[in-house]
């Protein structure tokens, strides 16, 4: 069943009105939450992150510069810390939320380009390809050059199927919603790695946006999808050994959930990593003898240059939860309290 929201007041017949249509209650939250904060600005400025970003062609650039004239503002690309946006500055705060929707309409389009590319790839390398009579182009045949490729329930080779914790003991782990991501397709490859990187694959987190979570499901942890709020260690794909170390790695609290992806991530052969770094530095003398990944000087923070030594195994979405805590120190009244946001997270999920 999906879940919905929308005007259905006597004046809806003549009000405009969006209709969400969502498959999960957390989806819908954050997909209100997101139309609220757009129509609803009350600034000469708007700031829209977003990596992919890069992958704007020319005709998306022509597409911002008119957006400039049809709605009066200015519109800057900015890049920073490996971080991509775009800032909107000038013009009345109805001319701010306009140019904001139709940009963020523009990454959604670059963001679907870009899962479809990266999917074709990774098909590509782990089934056949079937050419009917007929037809405007080739299907995939559901067995796998390595092995045969079992459908899910879903009739794809990935899904997302949510785990039921209200049998748990533990009442924290009931505030999480916990789902199993399942790939056929990355399995397969991330096992032929796990053959070329020498040890076991470590369990490691990474946080990301909403936004990506299926996008992630669907063709494995990239780039452009999750980076940490600086790349202190190389630009590559970024994970964390315990989930309290994630939410400290990644700051960004502007949704109505935090989303945490358990994964594993084969390692390797490791090094200290620094910021200049865009593939693994060599062992030696050789330059295609490679480290794996690169690694923080506590060994907490782990960095990857290929997507295809990770599998996403675990989608946790957690609660933010207010609490209100009474302090005394330096109260001029009883009736001071300080607002504590407290992370249902257990690193044990």
């Amino acid at each position: 069943a999906r879940s919905s929201a929308f005007d259905d007041s006597e004046d809806s017949g003549r009000t405009p009105c969006i209709e969400l249509f969502t498959n999960s209650p957390e989806a819908l939250r954050e997909a209100q939450a997101w139309a609220v904060r757009m129509l609803h600005m009350h600034s000469t400025s708007a700031e829209v992150k977003n990596n992919l970003i890069v992958h704007f062609g020319q005709e998306d650039h022509t597409a911002l510069m008119n957006l400039q004239a049809i709605f009066n503002v200015v519109i800057t690309e900015f890049f920073r810390k490996g971080k991509c946006g775009i800032l909107i500055i000038g013009g009345a705060s109805v001319a701010i939320s306009s140019a904001a929707i139709h940009v963020e309409s523009m990454l959604c389009q670059a963001q679907d380009y870009f899962a479809q590319i990266e999917e074709e790839d990774l098909l590509h390398s782990v089934v056949r390809w079937e050419g009917l009579r007929g037809s405007e182009g080739p299907r995939i045949s559901f067995y796998s050059l390595y092995s045969k490729m079992p459908k899910l329930p879903s009739q794809s080779y990935y899904e997302r199927t949510p785990i039921d914790l209200s049998d748990s003991a533990d009442k924290e782990r009931q505030r999480k919603y916990v789902e199993k991501m399942e790939n056929y397709a990355l399995k397969q490859l991330f096992e032929l790695n796990r053959e070329r990187v020498m040890g076991k694959p470590q369990w490691l987190y990474q946080c990301v946006r909403a936004q990506f979570c299926d996008q992630i499901c669907r063709v494995g942890f990239q780039r452009e999808y999750a980076p940490p709020e600086e790349q202190g260690y190389g630009a590559g794909i970024y994970f964390t050994t315990e989930m309290k170390r994630a939410l400290e790695l990644w700051e960004d609290r502007s949704e109505e959930f935090i989303y945490i992806i358990e994964a594993q991530v084969l390692t390797g052969k490791s090094i200290k990593g620094s910021p200049e770094l865009i593939v693994p530095p060599p062992t030696g003398s050789d330059p295609l003898d490679c480290y794996n990944s690169v690694t923080s000087d506590l060994k907490d923070i782990y960095v990857i240059f290929h997507s295809q030594q990770a599998l996403p195994q675990f989608l946790i979405t957690c609660t933010k939860i207010l609490t209100l805590w009474d302090y005394s120190l330096n109260c001029n009244t009883d009736n001071d309290v300080l607002v504590v946001y407290s992370w249902i997270l257990n690193a044990n999920s």
